[in-house]
């Protein structure tokens, strides 16, 4: 006993199949008049059944397309959901980066800042040695002149 079907089209399908049956046994036990009408019914049942047989495989194969691209969309999304981390993490590490950057900089600034200070004041302290030894000099030549 074959199974029924269970969609609406797949009911469909089945009754014009057995229809097509009935007509063709029809057809075998009558006379000429009506196999011409069985023929027109059998071909008219067959177009009818090839064309929802049709619809039924491009409906299968729109609804396998569909579960594909369902399938494409959510790996997408969650690559997208991904790079979005992956974003998030580099925005970060480069604030980090950037802020220790900033540091080393300030550090290095601060570090020279001091070393200039320091030679400024070594040189103000020549200065001041340089100038009064100039003053000692010119002390010594003026004490010259005067001896």
């Amino acid at each position: 006993m074959p199974r029924k079907p269970k969609t609406e089209r797949g009911k469909i399908l089945h009754s014009l199949h057995e229809y097509i049956k009935y007509l063709q046994r029809l057809k075998k036990r009558s006379t000429v008049n009506i196999n011409d009408i069985c023929d027109g019914a059998i071909e008219l049942f067959e177009n009818y059944k090839k064309s929802i047989s049709d619809e039924i495989t491009s409906e299968s194969d729109f609804q396998r397309e569909k579960r594909l691209l369902e399938r494409q969309k959510k790996y997408y999304i969650e690559e997208i959901r991904r790079l979005e981390e992956t974003n998030m993490d580099l925005i970060e590490e480069h604030k980090n980066v950037r802020t220790e950057l900033l540091d080393e900089i300030e550090r290095i600034t601060n570090d020279k800042d001091q070393q200039i200070s320091d030679l400024q004041s070594k040189i103000r302290n020549l200065e001041n040695i340089n100038n009064e030894l100039r003053r000692e000099l010119e002390d010594i030549e003026e004490f010259i002149k005067e001896s």
